[in-house]
């Protein structure tokens, strides 16, 4: 148990009599120095006992930590002895079943030549016996502790020629089963020869049938091949006999020889072609976008001589900005709405005037549209190439035209007359559409004539304008609205 220290609280006995008086506090201030060695001593007394009892503490603390730790280390060798063990049994096992395996195979390479030198052992065998007992006999007379050693030494020559004759009854099977196994051998070797050839002949077979097939098919091509070029020389002909009429009518109207037509025409191709060698060596239009699948090149881009332009489909039920219809809200079975018609980008519907928003000056033009078998911004439906359509203009596109509104399919500043002649114009950003077009052309689809019968998801497309004629529409197909219009505003 600890000591208290010395004070007041833990020393009553030397203040209980003092009641304050004077007297005893100074017999206390008197023994007080006599008192304070002893104090310090039961001090020191004190903490040494406490620093021993927390040396002890900590003594067994770690006597226990060390049993711990000794017991197990002392697990340790012993697991580890016991995988080695494990791991040595293992080794020796398969050690012993390598040397099985090898005297195995060894005693079954065994050549017949030591056969035969073993059957000359054996042949010599008595001669050796008979010199043995000779010995033996000599021996004998001398010791029977010899006798006894040369009998032992005389049993071993017999072991060991037993041995000897197992062997070579072993080689004798081995041999017999190698002779069994070439036979074997032979027999599925003459059997895969033969299935080699017959298969050999099967193959040969179906080559020679392919060769022919592929023959047949060739043929069968180079014949299509030469039905097509019969063809499309049938198609140019035709096509100049179309051209050479056309010629004669137009020299009649204009009062001039067909030659002279013929040579105004060479010079328009000559131009086209011009035209379409300085648009590709321009590159592409200046645009933010760019067309996923083009197959018009230059600027303004073009296909085969033609101008190409981007589309879209929408659905307006209105009388539009041609005045096609008698009301502003025409029928679900009103023309506009049920054939092929088409609103054009305002640049390219009105060039002096594309800030017009009613009966622009192109309203009611027709336009041979053809596919290029490319696409603009959608994938989900490839348009084929070379699908062509008549479309009637009925409305105006200005989608991004006005200033401030961004590039969009209908912002070009530029017509496609103009970008047609001034390339290096339409080349800057901003004269031809969000994705580098000249032209743009957003076909109806009220009654999903479009995306259903033709079959189109804004394909990129090469147009021409054509007669009226060539469109697919009813008798009677006006746009009243802009027909009767006053003098003033025609």
């Amino acid at each position: 148990k600890e000591l208290p220290l010395f004070s007041p609280k833990s020393k009553p006995c030397l203040w209980a009599s003092s009641n304050n008086n004077t007297t005893s506090r100074s017999k206390q201030e008197q023994l007080q120095p006599q008192l304070q060695p002893h104090v310090l001593h039961l001090e020191l007394l004190q903490e040494r006992r406490r620093i021993s009892h927390s040396t002890s503490r900590l003594h067994l603390r770690r006597s226990s930590f060390n049993m711990r730790r000794s017991s197990q280390e002392s697990c340790l060798p012993s697991a580890a002895k016991l995988l080695l063990l494990m791991l040595l049994g293992a080794l020796s096992a398969a050690i012993a079943d390598a040397a099985e395996g090898d005297e195995a195979a060894a005693a079954a390479a065994l050549p017949p030549s030591w056969k035969e030198s073993e059957q000359e052992q054996q042949q010599q065998q008595p001669q050796q016996q008979q010199q043995q007992q000779q010995q033996q006999e000599q021996i004998t007379q001398a010791s029977p502790t010899q006798e006894a050693a040369s009998n032992d030494r005389s049993h071993a020559p017999s072991n060991s020629t037993a041995a000897i004759s197992t062997i070579a009854e072993a080689v004798e099977s081995a041999a017999a089963s190698g002779a069994a196994t070439t036979a074997t051998l032979a027999e599925s070797g003459s059997d895969s020869t033969s299935s080699t050839s017959s298969n050999e002949h099967q193959v040969l077979g179906n080559a020679t049938s392919n060769l022919a097939s592929g023959e047949a098919s060739t043929a069968g091509h180079q014949v299509e091949k030469k039905q097509d070029e019969q063809k499309v020389a049938v198609e140019a002909e035709h096509q100049k006999a179309e051209e050479r009429e056309e010629d004669k009518e137009l020299a009649e109207r204009l009062g001039v020889s067909a030659s002279d037509v013929g040579n105004l025409r060479g010079s328009i191709a000559r131009n086209e072609t011009e035209l379409a060698a300085l648009s590709a060596s321009l590159g592409s239009c200046d645009s933010p976008e760019r067309p996923l699948d083009a197959r018009c090149t230059g600027c303004p881009p073009m296909y085969n001589g033609k101008l190409c332009a981007t589309t879209t489909w929408y659905e307006d039920h209105t009388k539009g900005s041609c005045g096609c219809g008698d009301a502003p809200m025409v029928s679900e079975s009103y023309w506009t709405l049920t054939s092929f018609t088409a609103a054009l980008n305002t640049a390219s519907l009105d060039p002096k005037n594309p800030a017009n928003t009613y009966c622009l000056a192109g309203c009611g033009t027709c336009y041979e549209i053809c596919t290029t078998g490319g696409g603009v911004n959608s994938m989900d439906t490839l348009t084929p190439h070379s699908e062509c359509q008549v479309f009637k203009v009925t409305n105006r596109c200005a989608d991004g035209w006005y200033e401030g509104m961004g590039p969009n399919w209908c912002s070009q500043q530029m017509s496609y007359d103009d970008c047609k002649a001034d390339p290096h114009k339409c080349k800057s950003n901003g004269n031809t559409n969000m994705y580098g077009y000249a032209a743009h052309f957003d076909l109806q689809d009220a009654h999903r004539q479009i995306q259903n019968t033709l079959g189109w998801m804004n394909p990129e497309v090469t147009f021409e304008a054509v007669d009226c004629s060539l469109w697919n529409g009813p008798d009677g197909s006006t746009c009243p609205g802009c027909e009767e219009r006053p003098w003033w505003w025609r």
